[in-house]
């Protein structure tokens, strides 16, 4: 039986997410949103650690909300407090205002996926995520995490429209790389992290693989006007999509952020990346999170001079990292490669959702992540490593 024979399972336990996520109310202990913080809370929090520290007042900077609800928050302390270096400015991240998008959130499990991240795998790493203060979670996409301001440390950020520079690009094959060395097929994945699914198990995605082989059959009928390559590789996606998903899981697993698009990435003052919104972490392959982010997220002309040495770079800090791999740089571009048709998937399915990113946004990434199709002949390698795995 395959995964989609199980389609009706994954939509009831969505189903049973979703009546959770859409109720104006739902028990829960400790605040949910920013405006609920009380200030003895934070305290408690923050300052535990630190005698005579007193958070005298908090104060909303500003914000915006859609997914969820993003806010500033000043905090004012006594001298200890300060002596102590207790953060001025917090982030905070927390419930989604609208029924909307909980609908979103709970029923995929995102909210209690980033906190799991925060609470189980953070302290693992580096500069590679923000700094947790506190987190809380509770039912129906109800959730608040007190996270790092990274505009402190002079953090920039991206849209999915934006020119990342060369630097960028190569502070994310170390960033990535740092990320997944810290869980490289690590005990850590079967205790610790035993929350994190395989791709094949985390929730919705019978469901949205659904929605993925709706909408390439506008290329494979010629609905969609696009580049023969693009058209063969919707093709090969749904021809030997089984197949496909079972290449996807094999191994070696790791941590992998899973959505490791532009916009989802920083860079700091010192000039280290990193990444933002740890929603759909799961369990699985490091390469893939390299394809996505060059193949969606570089200037064209970038990716074109430089894929082959920032893949080499992610490969060489795997291995000053750690991790021992077996693998030449000519095999790791053919995964590589193989990895592109994920990213491909993943942006046509977006830019038909409308609502999910701004057409500029998605007009970018669209742009960058056919040329790379067109470029490397993706559909050949899908269907060379479907036929390898046989």
């Amino acid at each position: 039986m395959t995964y989609k024979n199980n389609a009706l399972l994954d939509a009831s336990l969505m189903l049973g997410r979703a009546a959770t996520s859409v109720s104006p109310w739902v028990p829960s202990v400790g605040p949910m949103r920013a405006k609920d913080i009380k200030k003895s809370w934070l305290q408690k929090q923050l300052a535990s650690g630190f005698a005579g520290a007193e958070l005298l007042s908090t104060s909303l900077i500003g914000g915006d909300f859609g997914t969820t609800d993003r806010q500033r928050l000043g905090l004012e302390w006594n001298e200890i407090g300060k002596r102590a270096g207790l953060p001025s400015v917090v982030f905070v991240k927390s419930t989604p205002k609208t029924a909307s998008s909980r609908l979103m959130v709970g029923p995929l499990k995102m909210a209690s996926n980033e906190v799991q991240f925060y609470r189980t795998a953070r302290h693992f790493l580096g500069d590679e995520a923000p700094k947790v203060y506190a987190s809380n979670i509770g039912l129906g996409a109800r959730f608040l995490l007190v996270l790092e301001d990274l505009s402190e440390r002079g953090c920039q950020t991206f849209s999915l429209a934006d020119e990342a520079p060369l630097s960028h690009l190569r502070g994310m094959m170390i960033a990535l790389a740092s990320l997944h060395a810290a869980f490289w097929e690590s005990p850590k994945l079967d205790n610790e992290l035993a929350w994190l699914d395989r791709e094949r198990f985390r929730p919705g995605f019978k469901m949205m693989m659904a929605v993925h082989r709706r909408f390439r059959q506008r290329f494979i009928n010629g609905k969609e006007l696009a580049a023969k390559e693009v058209c063969q590789l919707a093709d090969v996606l749904t021809e030997y999509e089984d197949e496909v998903i079972s290449v996807r899981e094999q191994g070696p697993h790791t941590l992998v952020h899973g959505d490791t698009h532009l916009g989802n990435t920083y860079i700091l003052n010192d000039g280290r990346s990193g990444l933002l919104d740890w929603q759909i972490a799961h369990r699985g392959q490091g390469l893939r999170e390299v394809a996505y982010f060059m193949g969606t997220g570089a200037p064209i002309e970038l990716r074109r001079q430089h894929e082959k040495d920032l893949l080499a770079l992610y490969i060489e800090t795997l291995r000053e990292k750690g991790v021992v791999i077996d693998l030449d740089l000519d095999e790791a571009f053919d995964i590589y490669r193989f990895w592109l048709a994920y990213g491909w998937d993943a942006v046509q399915l977006t830019r038909n959702w409308e609502g999910l990113q701004s057409r500029e946004s998605m007009d970018r990434s669209w742009e960058r992540i056919n040329a790379a199709v067109e470029d490397l002949d993706v559909a050949a390698a899908v269907k060379q490593r479907v036929l390898k795995a046989r």
